[in-house]
Order: structure tokens, then C-alpha cells, then sequence
């Protein structure tokens, strides 16, 4: 029993078969407004902390980060950076095969000079680039509204507030 679920499979060999969890928390998220999500997004994987017990809530999401977090939450294999896809991702860094893979993917896309700039801090409107690209990779169609162009008569609500490096 799995909380309230019941897991059960068939399968047509036999063998030895195991069902693992992952309870991940970190203590600097504990009673915020995001304290569940990112237990969960922790447990399933998705998200790593700055260390093993501090998530950083606070600190800005670098490009290299957020690639990362995408590539782990579809499921995409690591690709081998035989040849790194930008000319700033160094092949041997933590976060080169998530860039080869979400670039492979067509999910990130860099400068027109080659650059990835993957320590940079994502902006909101490059993550939700690639988030929208990420959703049609996993075979969802963007919200309906989300495809339409707004016109000059509808701007942004947060149109005023700084985009680069805030959440």
C-alpha cells in the first residue's frame, strides 16, 4: 500500500521485484508556501537542493538549473555531450548532458553566437519559453490562450516588474 493507492502489475517473468520510495525535504522550505510542491518535486527527483538539506527557496534559477529540472521532469535520457551544443557548456560540467538532451529535444535553444549562457539567472519569459516547448515535447498542446498573441490594447499584467532574474 502506497498511501491510499493499492500498486499492483502483472508481469509474464519472473524474478525479484522491489518498490522503493524517496522522502526528500529540506529545512529551509519548511512552512513556506512552496514547502509541498517542492517535497514533491524533490521525492520524484526533479529537484535537487544546493545541498543535502537546504533548497535555496530564495536564490535565483540559473539557466543551467532550469534545464536540468525539465530534462528530469520528462523523463529524457542524459545525451552523451560528444560535442557540446554550445560553445559555453563544457562537456565535463554537471548540467552538459541535460543541455545536449533538452537541446536535442529542442527545448532550449541558445544565443545567435553559440553561447547557453547556463549560470546566467532563466528570466520568466525564457522559462516559460521553455516550459511551453517542454509541454509540446511531452505531446500537450499549449493552453488555448497561451497561442494566442496579446496586442498592444492587452498588456501583461506585471508588464511594470523586472524580468531577468526573478521569480
Amino acid at each position: 500500500m502506497l498511501g491510499d493507492a493499492d500498486v499492483q502489475w502483472k508481469t509474464q517473468t519472473g524474478g525479484l521485484y522491489a518498490l522503493l520510495t524517496y522522502d526528500k525535504r529540506f529545512a529551509d522550505v519548511q512552512g513556506s508556501w512552496a514547502e509541498e510542491d517542492v517535497h514533491t518535486l524533490a521525492s520524484l527527483l526533479v529537484i535537487n537542493g544546493v545541498d543535502e538539506g537546504s533548497f535555496a527557496p530564495g536564490a535565483p534559477v540559473t539557466r543551467a538549473e532550469m534545464t536540468a529540472m525539465v530534462v528530469r521532469a520528462l523523463g529524457l535520457q542524459d545525451a552523451a555531450a560528444t560535442s557540446p551544443a554550445f560553445g559555453d557548456v563544457a562537456s565535463g560540467s554537471w548540467y552538459a548532458e541535460a543541455v545536449a538532451a533538452a537541446a536535442q529535444a529542442g527545448i532550449v535553444q541558445g544565443e545567435a553566437s553559440g553561447r547557453f549562457r547556463p549560470d546566467a539567472p532563466i528570466s520568466r519569459q525564457e522559462a516559460a519559453a521553455v516550459l511551453m516547448r517542454a509541454m509540446t515535447t511531452a505531446g500537450h498542446s499549449p493552453p488555448r490562450q497561451a497561442r494566442q498573441r496579446r496586442s498592444p490594447a492587452s498588456p501583461m499584467q506585471d508588464r511594470s516588474r523586472p524580468g531577468p532574474g526573478k521569480r
